[in-house]
């Protein structure tokens, strides 16, 4: 209870010094405070459905990073011509 009255107090302090910088009027209301139900758990999914695509974001980059990093080593290691360059890229991937 007591947190919850401290995060709607700050709410409102937050508010008032957006409208004043806004110059916004009076006659505007807080939308933090027309937020329904279904616009809450609406708002859940589209953070959880951000956060997930977020991840695989993230866990695709590292793979690529990865497989530059394994093409950069092969290269180093034999010459580009060498025949088994698209096999081992090939195995790479896999």
């Amino acid at each position: 209870m007591k947190k919850s009255l401290i995060n709607s107090v700050t709410n409102q302090l937050q508010w008032q010094t957006y409208k004043q910088l806004e110059l916004l009027p009076n006659s505007v209301e807080n939308p933090q405070l027309k937020k329904t139900k279904f616009a809450l758990g609406l708002d859940l999914v589209w953070r959880s459905l951000i956060v997930a695509l977020t991840k695989e974001l993230i866990y695709r980059d590292q793979q690529v990073e990865y497989l530059e990093r394994c093409w950069a080593l092969e290269f180093e290691q034999n010459s580009p011509t060498n025949s088994n360059t698209l096999q081992k890229l090939w195995t790479l991937i896999e």
